[in-house]
C-alpha cells in the first residue's frame, strides 16, 4: 500500500512535468513556425513527440522499481517485519 502511494505520487509528478515539457515544446513550436514564415528561412523543423515519449515512459518505469526497491528494502527491517518474524 505505502509502495502504491508512492507511485501514484511519482505518476502525478511525472505527468504534470512532462504536460509542462511538451506544453513548452509547443509553444516553442508554434514560435519557430511563426518566424520561419515571416523571415523565409529553409529551416526544417519537424514536430516528432515519439521520443520524448517513450523518454518519459523509460523514466517512469525506472524511477517506479527505483522506488520500489528502496521501500521494499526499507520495510524489509520495519519492525512490524521483525515482529512477523518472532510469531
Amino acid at each position: 500500500e505505502l509502495s502504491q502511494a508512492y507511485i501514484w505520487q511519482l505518476l502525478r509528478m511525472l505527468g504534470w512535468g512532462s504536460l509542462a515539457g511538451f506544453l513548452g515544446f509547443g509553444v516553442s513550436f508554434v514560435i519557430v513556425r511563426l518566424i520561419r514564415q515571416r523571415t523565409e528561412t529553409a529551416m526544417t523543423f519537424l514536430f516528432s513527440p515519439w521520443v520524448p515519449i517513450l523518454f518519459c515512459v523509460l523514466l517512469f518505469a525506472l524511477c517506479s522499481l527505483n522506488l520500489y526497491l528502496k521501500i521494499k528494502h526499507e520495510t524489509k527491517n520495519s519492525i512490524v517485519d521483525n515482529i512477523k518474524e518472532l510469531g
